[in-house]
């Protein structure tokens, strides 16, 4: 059923239930906007507006598609071409920082090199040389142990 919607108000051979139907808020708010653009030559009508309104329960497929798609393909791209690898670098002397690690044994968490506890003190000329002799990094250390899976 299409009814079109005139500037002055309902069309005279509207029964109630149709101007009911017309009453709603969103249709009312959709009206107005449309005849507020003068020049626009579109006549709103209520079959067309409701083939514009999509429910949730229409879309719960492509909505679950898309999420098995995602997840399939974010696994090949990590496992299968292993895309991020070229950023993971080896120390050439792993095992001797490794080993100085070890020995001062910190607990996990993330370390800062070189650690400035506030912006004063980053102004002062020690940590301006560590900072130009380098190296500068972060380090995330986790708990000794098999990596849980």
């Amino acid at each position: 059923m299409a009814i079109r919607l005139r500037k002055g108000g309902y069309h005279p051979e509207f029964g109630r239930q149709e101007r009911e139907r017309l009453s709603s808020p969103l249709t009312q708010s959709c009206t107005a906007l449309v005849w507020a653009l003068p020049s626009h030559p579109l006549h709103l009508e209520l079959s067309h507006l409701e083939e514009l309104m999509t429910s949730i329960l229409n879309l719960w497929l492509p909505i679950l598609l898309s999420a098995v798609f995602v997840f399939i393909a974010s696994s090949l791209i990590h496992m299968v071409f292993k895309w991020h690898n070229s950023e993971y670098l080896k120390l050439p002397n792993e095992d001797e920082v490794r080993a100085a690690i070890r020995k001062e044994n910190p607990g996990p968490g993330q370390y800062i090199l070189p650690y400035c506890t506030d912006m004063k003190a980053m102004g002062s000329e020690e940590m301006k040389k560590k900072y130009v002799d380098g190296p500068l990094g972060i380090l995330y250390l986790k708990a000794s142990g098999i990596p849980k899976m």
